[in-house]
């Protein structure tokens, strides 16, 4: 299973998403799709809940290339509670997922956990649903997208979990200090990484920093300060920060446009940060609070 270091997220190719562009057209969409593939990105990372992202995805997969696909569903919290009921409903998501993206077999198949999904009920479930997809030959490996990274250590125990999604960036180390990341890899998992531009936050200057935000004032100011010292760009030093950690497999990054797409591919082949300046990322946002680094809890 060949998964390119970048994914590309495609979030933006189903929902007015952006607060900049709007919607690509889906012969927009396309151009965007081929420009990754051409470049070597032969990851899309898609869901049911991303607007008509599948059913773009779906439409290029007819010009008969052969991306890699991760797509995701979602179940009722309350139906964990009931194993067969949360089958029915994983079963449907994905049913409507193959139509969508006219293909067969899932390649990666991610369950997203929310912050009302449980862990326990989760680890109860989902592994199950996982490995009965898996024995229906509808997937061919199943996974968990989580919010809290510090969930993967009960997660991981469960062989039929072989793929994780999970927020990790210049302000959020969770997933480093959660001591996971080493065993995940020696044992063949693959970690998708998300999030690494915090949803555009660290491109924000103090003053659009209002409400919630006004508490990742000292974090951004710190952030250009180091900046400033370096010639690097914000997105290339938060770009390399998450590229160059042992045990990530890929770095899911969306793209509206076919620009967006190039660059990115070319941060790729950008030199490896300095040991000094990783070491001081690190020691500076050691303790950015949970409010800032976790948008689904962010009150705008």
């Amino acid at each position: 299973m060949k998964i390119s270091k970048l994914t590309l997220g495609t979030v933006q190719l189903g929902l007015d998403y952006s607060i900049h562009n709007p919607k690509p057209t889906l012969e927009e969409s396309k151009s965007i799709l081929r420009t990754a593939f051409d470049l070597g990105i032969n990851t899309l990372d898609t869901a049911r809940e991303y607007g008509s992202s599948e059913e773009v995805i779906g439409s290029f997969l007819e010009e008969g290339l052969n991306p890699m696909v991760v797509t995701k569903f979602k179940v009722n919290p309350s139906h964990l509670k009931n194993p067969g009921t949360a089958f029915n409903e994983a079963f449907d998501s994905i049913s409507r997922s193959l139509k969508m993206l006219k293909l067969d077999k899932i390649p990666i198949l991610l369950f997203h956990k929310g912050p009302d999904h449980s862990l326990e009920d989760t680890c109860k479930v989902i592994p199950g649903i996982l490995r009965k997809l898996k024995d229906l030959d509808l997937i061919e490996k199943g996974g968990v997208s989580v919010f809290e990274p510090e969930e993967i250590k009960e997660l991981m125990e469960y062989e039929d979990i072989q793929a994780f999604q999970v927020p990790v960036n210049i302000f959020d180390h969770r997933l480093m200090k959660s001591g996971v990341l080493e065993y995940l890899d020696s044992s063949g998992r693959i970690v998708f990484a998300r999030s690494i531009f915090l949803k555009g936050l660290f491109f924000n200057s103090e003053r659009q920093l209002k409400g919630i935000f006004e508490e990742a004032v000292p974090y951004i100011r710190k952030l250009q300060e180091i900046v400033s010292r370096t010639n690097l760009s914000v997105a290339e030093m938060a770009f390399l920060f998450v590229r160059d950690i042992p045990g990530i497999t890929s770095l899911v990054v969306g793209a509206d446009n076919v620009q967006q797409i190039e660059q990115n591919s070319k941060l790729m082949n950008k030199a490896a940060l300095k040991p000094g300046l990783r070491e001081e990322i690190y020691e500076s946002f050691a303790s950015v609070p949970k409010k800032v680094i976790t948008p689904h809890i962010w009150n705008i």
